[in-house]
């Protein structure tokens, strides 16, 4: 098992189509976890039918984990309405180490995104990005 990253927990809406520069296609996405269950603890959560307060709140706990490290308002938060997409039209990869949240995925850094499924290519690969 990898030293340092050991949990990963998806999010997605299995009834909603994800905005399209996510680049998430679920099937291709659902394989990749599974190739992943034998190095990594994973975790699938279709959100179809969570309230959107459940959202909210997984969402809340993510950016307060990450506060110091990323701004995530800008890759899952609507700028007109203040609506967050995370989990439904924004599916979301969560990465824990040691129990810790340590980084959400798609992740915009300055002008480059960094996809989900950019994410777990790097660690089939071998590699952490």
């Amino acid at each position: 098992m990898p030293d340092k990253l050991t949990r990963l927990i998806l999010y997605y809406d299995s009834t909603v189509d994800p905005f399209g520069y996510c680049r998430f296609e679920a099937g291709a996405i659902l394989r990749r976890m599974r190739d992943l269950e034998r190095d990594y603890e994973t975790v699938i959560c279709d959100t179809a039918g969570w309230p959107d307060q459940m959202l909210t709140e997984t969402y809340h706990t993510v950016r307060k984990a990450l506060s110091g490290k990323y701004k995530i308002e800008q890759t899952f938060i609507g700028s007109r309405h203040n609506r967050i997409y995370y989990g439904r039209q924004i599916p979301a990869l969560v990465a824990y180490e040691n129990g810790m949240i340590t980084d959400v995925y798609p992740l915009s850094i300055g002008r480059r995104l960094i996809t989900i499924a950019d994410f777990l290519d790097r660690l089939l690969r071998g590699g952490a990005i």
